[in-house]
């Protein structure tokens, strides 16, 4: 964060929000060996204390910035479908929701 900006705004970290009822259907994946790992469980339980539908998938084999190394690690791969075959059937739901109420 650059000098100046307010490090307790919940823009900048969102788990010092004060309610996350609002936010929408979350997937997160977390790495088994990551420096900022139980601060992203902790923001999926929030998020399941709000209400919030959240799958919450710790690969405890993954170094944080696992998503960078697809071209590295089979693992890292299979990570990353996981997480974008989470995103497609999301985005497939929320599809399908919109065609129902615009055919009403």
């Amino acid at each position: 964060m650059p000098p100046g900006v307010d490090r307790a705004d919940p823009r900048a970290s969102i788990l010092l929000a004060d309610d996350l009822s609002g936010m929408p259907s979350t997937y997160l994946a977390t790495a088994g060996f990551d420096p900022i790992r139980d601060e992203g469980e902790m923001f999926a339980q929030r998020l399941a204390d709000a209400g919030v539908p959240v799958v919450l998938r710790r690969h405890p084999d993954l170094v944080h910035g696992f998503v960078n190394m697809i071209g590295l690690a089979p693992r890292c791969r299979e990570a990353v479908a996981e997480a974008a075959g989470a995103l497609r059937a999301g985005l497939d739901s929320t599809t399908r929701a919109a065609h129902r109420a615009r055919r009403g």
